[in-house]
């Protein structure tokens, strides 16, 4: 009755002398007898049943069932952003501190009344139907992610259907886009490389990494596929695994160059046409003169064509079996694959139906799109330092920072408090960076789904990534936690209908194509949770090693990185293209991104009205030392201040009027020799003077006329109503008031001044 997610029925067994409990053969004798509701959410083995004194089961020496534990393979991140929500509410029901995709509900401790408790958080948060029926169906996060997709309309066979396959099948919709960039480039590029280092620790045996990559390009089709053209489109032409070799290049470098090194060889462009999509580099790094520890750092390069970052852990675990087998002079035995690439981009245009069918699930959501993307701004107000050009480029930089234990935690709990995802709150906080930098409230920002909720396609290499538009509204100066929810929900609303292909979007949209920018949006989000080591291959250490491409596929690509540990501390960067933007201007906007997400974990509930982007210093060179127009001046009244410039340039003009050119002694003078009957009038210093005159250079004398008496100028305009030019006269009571013989009869009645 202690457990963190509440009462649970637990069954203890004693297994059979020297041999372990096989509890998935002991669950499945129990599922085939037992309701679901009397299947225990645990299974314990123990050496033997604690006894009491009398011979009874001693109850309260029985060990209690571990739970905090994850189970391994079902800790992978989830695919989007639906399914980590759900892997937060699962384990919120059972008082778990984590949850993964792909973990049984039940197995971890899950029972009736936690399933209730589940399934009214869900619905709530995912504004869905959920019963406590699915939850026994379904029973994972990715599971019932995937059956809450299906209950909105989307067509998912269980069962991968083998098409039949022409001799070379035409590319998926995301292969097109990028054959469609590849072949828009003047010159090759690598933006869309997609490098793997990873630095092994361990004797590694050179030609079974050969023999192992051999086998990995032989089970995935597409890493030994070539793109040749046909009739002006692209096709897959699949290799025969003898014809696709995987050539392994060895290289000799020392720790000081091995960054520049990987670096070159992450970067060499594909010559997608006739080349297949993956490379492999193995780099020997030793100190020069041989003296110290050496190591190894393998180097995979995978085009993005080929695969996407989910392909890495299918990809790396393919290998890591294929390595550990060739290492002991076998083969390596793996399940068949249910589907290859080729046989995905078939069942792919089937699934979705044909757009001219106005019931198909693609219909359904290219509707959306239609309303959702309506009158979406074609460019994004940004810094750039330089304008943009058509031979812009993809060279980039980036620019890391850095968030505090105290800021991560604030930002993971304003997720918890909203029931978003922590990708969510970067969403609408980087919404409101590009707000106050912009001055826009319209915020379109660019992010991918893994497009894997086919079960079928789970562990394979491929490109399924999809590409969406969050859009969200800044206006009327939200909360932090408002603006959270809104973007809440506009990552659920596009999850729901993220099969449509971006490029697909961009022509539905009539998006004007231009090489100057990216079609709908121009910056990027990725969040991303970072593992400490590598995967074992072959027995063989590994850790990951960071690749820096120098390349940039937009204007601005920021990443929040959660680093391994249970503080879960948050790093970014942000990649820019070096053609628009210095790197000072990134820098600067890293910081004001810094200081976004400050307010949103410290000050949730203050509107984002408030947030300062701004240091003091920054204010202060902005408000002061940039645009400062003070200037020393003499303590001269203006009168002096004329006189002066009068009399050093007398004969420089000083009013004109139409034809009439009016220089500085003859005004002076003239004013001057009016001045004299003011005083002879009483006015006094500061005394109001009142002149009813147009614009005129008779104006101007009269106006530096009362100033050289000493009062105090009261302008009068003559276009001005009666009442106002009587209400002014009573607020303020001249002691004389000059006009011409025109405007006379403005006077008010009485006025005899």
């Amino acid at each position: 009755t202690d457990l963190p997610g509440g009462p649970a029925l637990v069954a203890y067994a004693v297994p059979a002398p020297d041999t372990a409990l096989d509890t998935d053969a002991l669950r499945a004798r129990l599922a085939a007898r037992l309701p679901d509701y009397q299947l225990p959410a645990h299974l314990v083995a123990v050496a033997a049943l604690p006894l009491t004194e009398n011979g009874k089961l001693d109850r309260a020496a029985l060990p209690a069932p571990r739970t905090a534990e994850p189970a391994g393979p079902g800790h992978l991140p989830p695919h989007d952003q639906r399914t980590e929500l759900l892997c937060r509410i699962f384990a919120d029901a059972l008082g778990l501190p984590g949850f993964g995709p792909d973990e049984d509900f039940f197995e971890r401790g899950g029972h009736s009344l936690s399933a209730m408790s589940l399934v009214g958080r869900a619905r709530t948060l995912l504004d869905t139907e959920l019963s406590v029926g699915d939850l026994f169906t379904a029973r994972t996060p990715a599971a019932t992610a995937a059956l809450l997709r299906g209950a909105r309309g989307s067509a998912r066979s269980p069962e991968p259907a083998h098409l039949p396959r022409p001799a070379e099948p035409p590319l998926s919709a995301a292969q097109q886009r990028l054959w469609f960039l590849h072949r828009l480039e003047e010159e090759p590029t690598a933006a869309y490389n997609v490098p793997i280092a990873l630095r092994l620790t361990g004797t590694l045996d050179e030609r079974a990494l050969e023999q192992a990559l051999a086998d990995l390009t032989a089970r995935h089709e597409v890493l030994r596929t070539v793109f040749p053209e046909r009739e002006g489109r692209a096709v897959q032409r699949v290799l025969a695994p003898d014809d696709a070799p995987a050539p392994l290049t060895v290289r000799t470098t020392t720790p000081d160059a091995l960054d520049a090194a990987l670096a070159g060889a992450a970067t060499l462009p594909f010559a997608l046409e006739r080349e297949t999509p993956l490379r492999a580099a193995l780099f020997r790094v030793a100190p020069e003169g041989g003296a110290g520890p050496r190591h190894d750092v393998l180097l995979l390069v995978l085009h993005h064509i080929a695969g996407d970052e989910w392909s890495v852990r299918p990809l790396l675990d393919d290998l890591a079996t294929a390595l550990a087998a060739r290492s002991d002079g076998s083969a390596p035995r793996w399940a068949a694959l249910p589907l290859q690439y080729a046989d995905h981009t078939l069942r792919q245009r089937t699934l979705l139906g044909d757009e001219a069918d106005e019931e198909s699930e693609i219909s359904r959501q290219v509707r959306y799109w239609r309303d959702q993307l309506a009158g979406l701004p074609a460019e994004l107000p940004l810094p750039v330092d330089r304008p943009r050009r058509p031979d812009t480029g993809h060279d980039g930089g980036i620019v890391e920072f850095a968030l505090s234990a105290e800021v991560s935690a604030g930002l993971r709990r304003l997720a918890s408090r909203t029931g978003a995802t922590p990708f969510m709150v970067a969403h609408a906080a980087l919404a409101v960076l590009l707000h106050r930098i912009g001055g826009t409230d319209d915020i379109p920002v660019g992010t991918l789904v893994a497009g894997r909720d086919d079960a079928a396609v789970h562990d394979l290499v491929g490109f399924f990534v999809n590409t969406l538009v969050l859009r969200t509204d800044v206006g009327g100066d939200p909360t932090p936690a408002q603006l959270v929810a809104r973007a809440r929900a506009a990552t659920l609303d596009a999850l729901d209908h993220a099969d449509v292909p971006f490029e697909r979007l961009v022509d539905l949209l009539d998006v004007e194509r231009s090489l100057e920018r990216h079609p709908l949006f121009q910056v990027m989000l990725n969040y991303q949770t970072r593992t400490a080591e590598g995967p074992e291959l072959g027995g063989l250490g590994s850790t990951p090693v960071a690749v820096h491409t120098h390349t940039a596929k937009f204007d601005l690509t920021v990443t929040l990185v959660q680093e391994p540990g249970a503080d879960g501390v948050l790093n970014g960067g942000i990649t820019y293209r070096t053609g628009l933007f210095d790197e000072a201007t990134v820098r600067g906007i890293a910081d004001w991104y810094e200081r976004v997400l400050a307010a949103f974990a410290e000050r949730p509930e203050r509107p984002v009205g408030g947030i300062r982007l701004l240091t003091e210093d920054q204010r202060h060179r902005l408000l002061d030392s940039w645009n400062s127009a003070e200037e020393p001046v003499r303590a001269l009244s203006v009168a002096r201040e004329f006189a002066e410039r009068a009399a050093r340039e007398p004969d420089a003009p000083a009013v004109i009027d139409g034809d009439r050119t009016v220089p500085y002694g003859e005004l002076l003078r003239d004013a001057r020799s009016l001045a004299a009957p003011l005083r002879a009038h009483g006015v006094r210093r500061g005394e109001p003077v009142a002149v009813l005159l147009p614009r005129s250079a008779d104006l101007v004398t009269a106006a530096h006329a009362v100033l050289q008496a000493g009062g105090a100028y009261l302008p009068l305009d003559p276009d001005h109503p009666a009442a106002r030019l009587s209400a002014m006269l009573d607020a303020n009571p001249p002691a004389v008031l000059l006009t011409d013989r025109a405007h006379r009869d403005l006077l008010p009645d009485g006025f005899d001044r």
